[in-house]
């Protein structure tokens, strides 16, 4: 991959001819935060559209707020809803006792004219998203209707295998559209706002189902049989379970009498089925029961021997499917465990954009075979016309809004339009130009962030950590190694060398103004703790983020030191420039950077991550706010938000498909952002969900800081925002012993920056090593194991009083964690990177 410069964003721009004729003298040229790149000077722009003007955005900070929009638009709709997602689940919760099915099934009830297009990834195992599982659903409610309302097509791999449809966006009406981070799926019902708080209580809201799982633990109970009454006011249903024999194509008059009679019968059965299950899911008791195989309608008399083997597959542990993979989609035990908040956002678009949005996924679902349906448990796949032009009409004082996609070439082609030369890494492309246009701070929320990190501080070839190692040969690991691709590949996309290069830059400037950048990420990624995917993904977090030789840390480190030498020998101001470049080299070869403490990099880095803590039966948990979020605030002037995380598949292009909008309003002022009495501009639509933003993430603590959220470049204000961090990072670690932490014993809440050779970093596993010195008792002790919940209430007494010295939901990263291990184990790093 071609490597991208900082600096070549800087003062770049793009020209649009405003009329298509033989000669053209009139054009304009727009600002370079908008993206815009040809294959060739003179070329067809080849990114997937042009900014455009007069766009109403609406921001909401959460699954809970977002849903209840996404409902009044649905109780508006009138002729078409589109909707585009990762995973589509037709339990879904979308508020109180309101599942997906039944808010989409009420309105075309009574709606004749309305159609639902409906395009989840068809997934993959060892992936669980229930993909077939939705098409089956709304499949049946056609034949309940005795009408076509809905429509399913499961988007499958156009980028290779493994990499997925990721976007997530609905269309209502051609007139409204939603866009960011949030599946209709499960566990995205949550909060909104940080005073009504994280709720770790597993059936609160209503919550039912999969709606409260948590991934990162052990879940205790298991469904044995279909339609089992798993707790009070919880049914297991799994749509797939209803008999299904082979497919037969329409009735032909060729075929022979006794083959059309079978036929017929089979499609008597089906419609039977198709009855049940349309019963049975509009039951609001029922949700997805957690055990269900993607696959089963492939098999084509699966059912023949389901009594002989019932007994035989009593006992079995539904959480496995027959890939290995234990799904994470299962029901708590709500006496005890937590449940995982989640932390995203969506936004609400009106005008232009909205055609842009529709002609994605117009384009996605036309580029896939046009196939018929073969039984009723399948819908049909019609072709569908996306509107000319931009029809939709521009909103007063409305914001500037790109529509931006990661997709591949070969999905290029697919969609038929034009003849396009190359992979669309439009969101890519804007973090780039983001970064280098940042002026005051950077704020990024990601699910990941792995990125180049130069020379690994561990070879890949040393002995893996005693826990990793223990972790080492799990079945579906390995068998990742036999896909297709570079299996030991490291990251190569720029993102934390950019960053770094802009630190690097406010340090070596004369006339130095407060720079800060703040990133915030999930304590792990969602999984538990002794999968080797979450592992491997964790040690490349890690390498990107502190220990590799360019990793952000380390760059801004080295910028530190190499400051430090230029002024310890006195080297002129003007000879600076071309002796800095060899002189980072230097130092990152010979690793001087290491003379800098990580505390001196706080000036210009915040590491975060969130956590909330309740009582559950009376006994206190924790459990970390999953940040799904793939937001990015720059100045107080642009945003940028959609599905795209910061690693390989979402930013390279070729890879995961994705979908973003870039948004700059264009109703602003001036502010002193920065404490220093210089006015700067700003843009009302960032400015205000930035504050919004981090009013929920402080939560009761947010009137402590009226300062910071005024002036969010104040170094002051970083620093007060460092030591809450701290101090909520230490109380945690004083009442849970088994959440991620900087060192094996506890350290002065204020040293956790600081280098202390005396004390151990902390393993993967924290409990490791600090009591326990075998994997195989360490885990008993750790969430994931089942040892865990049953002595836990017993452990986490008399705990709540000191937790409730805890104000908001930030923690300090602890970026000692899994120090000097090798956790790189078995895995095909394409699929996690």
């Amino acid at each position: 991959m071609a490597s991208m410069n900082l600096d070549d964003a800087m003062n770049t721009c793009s020209v649009y001819f405003t009329e298509e004729k033989e000669k053209s003298y009139e054009a304009t040229a727009t600002h370079s935060h908008w993206v815009n790149y040809t294959s060739q000077n003179g070329g067809p722009s080849e990114n997937f559209a042009q900014h455009t003007e007069g766009n109403k955005v609406d921001a909401f900070l959460g699954g809970k707020a977002y849903f209840k929009a996404l409902l009044d638009e649905f109780a508006k709709a009138q002729k078409t809803i589109y909707i585009t997602g990762w995973q589509v689940n037709w339990d879904a919760q979308l508020a109180k006792d309101i599942r997906l099915v039944d808010a989409l099934f009420n309105e075309v009830r009574t709606k004749k004219d309305l159609k639902v297009y409906i395009m989840p990834w068809n997934c993959r195992a060892p992936v669980q998203t229930y993909a077939k599982t939705t098409e089956r659903v709304f499949a049946a409610l056609n034949t309940f209707l005795g009408r076509e309302a809905f429509y399913v097509r499961l988007a499958g791999d156009q980028s290779g295998i493994f990499f997925s449809h990721h976007q997530k966006c609905v269309v209502v009406d051609e007139n409204v559209a939603f866009v960011g981070g949030v599946d209709l799926a499960y566990g995205r019902y949550d909060e909104n706002t940080g005073q009504e708080g994280y709720s770790l209580v597993a059936d609160a809201e209503g919550r039912k189902g999969m709606n409260r799982y948590n991934s990162c633990v052990y879940h205790t109970e298991s469904v044995l049989e279909l339609g089992t009454l798993v707790t009070t006011d919880t049914i297991g249903y799994d749509p797939m379970d209803e008999l299904v024999h082979s497919p037969y194509p329409p009735k032909r008059e060729d075929r022979p009498w006794e083959e059309e009679q079978k036929a017929e019968q089979n499609r008597k059965q089906e419609h039977e089925a198709a009855k049940r299950i349309a019963l049975a899911v509009l039951k609001p008791q029922y949700y997805q029961r957690p055990d269900a195989e993607e696959d089963k309608y492939k098999d084509k008399d699966k059912d023949k021997d389901k009594n002989k083997n019932k007994n035989k597959n009593k006992n079995k542990d539904k959480s496995v499917n027959d890939h290995g993979y234990k799904s994470p989609y299962h029901w708590l035990n709500a006496s005890v465990q937590p449940r995982m908040p989640w932390q995203d956002y969506q936004v609400r678009l009106c005008g232009p954009v909205v055609d842009d949005l529709i002609r994605n996924f117009v384009r996605r679902w036309n580029s896939y075979q046009l196939e018929d349906h073969d039984t009723e448990l399948q819908t049909s796949k019609p072709y569908l016309v996306a509107p000319e032009g931009y029809p939709s009409a521009q909103c007063a004082n409305g914001c500037q809004v790109q529509m931006l996609r990661s997709a591949s070439l070969k999905m290029r082609n697919a969609e038929g339009i034009g003849e396009p030369k190359m992979k669309q890494d439009d969101i890519y492309r804007s973090v780039h130009q983001l970064i280098s246009k940042a002026e005051h701070y950077i704020y990024i929320e990601n699910q990941f962030f792995i990125s180049a990190f130069g020379k690994p501080s561990i070879p890949d070839s040393a002995p893996l950590s005693e826990v990793a190692g223990s972790l080492s040969g799990q079945i579906a690991a390995v068998a990742t190694k036999a896909v297709p691709g570079n299996s030991n590949a490291e990251p190569e996309n720029e993102i934390a060398e950019w960053l770094g290069e802009r630190i690097s830059q406010t340090i070596y400037a004369k006339n130095t103004q407060p720079f800060h950048v703040c990133i915030v990420l999930p304590v792990h990624p969602e999984g538990k703790l002794d999968e080797a995917s979450i592992v491997a993904q964790i040690h490349q977090t890690r390498q990107t983020l502190v220990s590799g030789s360019r990793s952000l840390l380390n760059r801004v480190r080295q910028a530190l030191w190499v400051k430090g030498w230029l002024e310890k020998n006195n080297i002129s101001r003007a000879k600076w420039c071309s002796e800095i470049p060899a002189k980072e080299t230097e130092c990152e070869k010979n690793r001087w950077y290491e003379e800098i403490s990580y505390e001196a990099c706080a000036k210009y880095v915040t590491l975060l991550n969130l956590r909330a803590w309740s009582e559950v039966g009376g006994v206190p948990v924790t459990e970390q706010i999953y940040v799904h979020s793939k937001l990015m605030i720059v100045d107080d002037r642009y945003v940028l938000v959609g599905s795209a995380n910061i690693n390989e598949r979402s930013q390279l292009g070729d890879r995961d498909s994705e979908l973003a909008v870039m948004i700059a309003d264009t109703e602003g002022g001036y502010q002193d952002i920065d404490g220093s009495g210089e006015l700067t501009p700003y843009r009302k639509f960032a400015c205000d969900l930035r504050k919004s933003v981090w009013a929920k993430l402080l939560g009761h603590a947010a009137g402590d800081f009226p300062e910071f959220l005024a002036m969010p470049a104040k170094p002051e204000g970083w620093q007060k925002i460092r030591e809450l961090a701290m101090k909520n990072a230490g109380i945690y670690e004083d009442a849970f012993d088994f959440i991620p932490r900087n060192y094996l014993n506890k350290v002065d809440i204020n040293d956790q920056y600081e280098d202390n050779a005396e004390e151990d970093p902390s393993s993967l596993w924290p409990v490791f090593k600090s009591n326990k010195f075998d994997p195989k008792e360490a885990a008993k002790e750790m969430p994931f194991s089942a040892n865990f919940w049953e002595t836990y209430k017993e452990k986490s007494k008399n705990k709540s009083d000191k937790l409730k010295e805890i104000k908001g939901y930030i923690t300090l990263l602890p970026i000692h964690w899994t120090e000097d291990e090798n956790n790189l184990v078995d895995y095909h790093v394409e699929l996690i990177d």
